[in-house]
């Protein structure tokens, strides 16, 4: 009964992180790509008052206009700026959607992980106090610095890679970092068992 609730719970929590990572998505796309269609019909307007000028040098070989008087006259400026403006807002756009959606991925797993006791966050940390060595499940030389994690059931130290999976276990609440052995172990376990 309760591994099928916190399941449930957990389900829940990322369905909702799920839709609010949609929104944000499509919130900040919708932005970025009208920013992104204003600069691309910004650049075809240069590229046809380019082709003008070029036709009309081709027409008036001998009154050709200094090239300082075509960059500085008024439309051909103002359209640069223009561009220049649009384009350090998109930029502005992506730093502010990177920021957010980091934001938004803390939320995610502090809201996961808010309800755990002292002892239980202590638990979760990351294992610091080991030396460093490579991960015994995935044997990967990258594994060798990276942060290790203590799995809840068997409590061997793996890499944060091989230690993605998140289940409840009889003896908590909430859900607990696995090995991705013992993940696939009590995954055949609650399927196989009576509901």
């Amino acid at each position: 009964m309760w591994p099928k609730f916190r399941c449930k719970k957990a389900e829940r929590e990322r369905d909702l992180a799920d839709e609010a990572n949609r929104l944000f998505k499509q919130e900040f796309g919708d932005k970025i790509e009208s920013l992104q269609e204003e600069v691309e019909q910004l650049q075809r307007q240069r590229w046809l008052l380019e082709q003008e000028l070029r036709k009309w040098r081709q027409q008036h070989p001998g009154g050709q206009m200094s090239e300082a008087l075509l960059e500085n006259t008024p439309p051909q400026r103002d359209m640069r700026q223009h561009v220049e403006d649009i384009r350090r807002e998109l930029e502005s756009v992506k730093k502010e959607n990177d920021t957010l959606r980091t934001a938004l991925e803390e939320k995610s797993s502090l809201s996961s992980s808010s309800t755990l006791s002292h002892e239980n966050e202590q638990d979760q940390s990351l294992c610091k106090d080991v030396d460093p060595s490579v991960c015994p499940m995935c044997e990967n030389q990258d594994s060798l610095t990276t942060p290790k994690r203590q799995c809840k059931n068997c409590s061997g130290v793996f890499c944060e890679n091989c230690m993605a999976n998140e289940l409840p276990l009889p003896s908590s609440i909430n859900p607990e970092h696995l090995c991705d052995a013992c993940y696939s172990q009590l995954m055949q376990q609650y399927a196989s068992s009576p509901s």
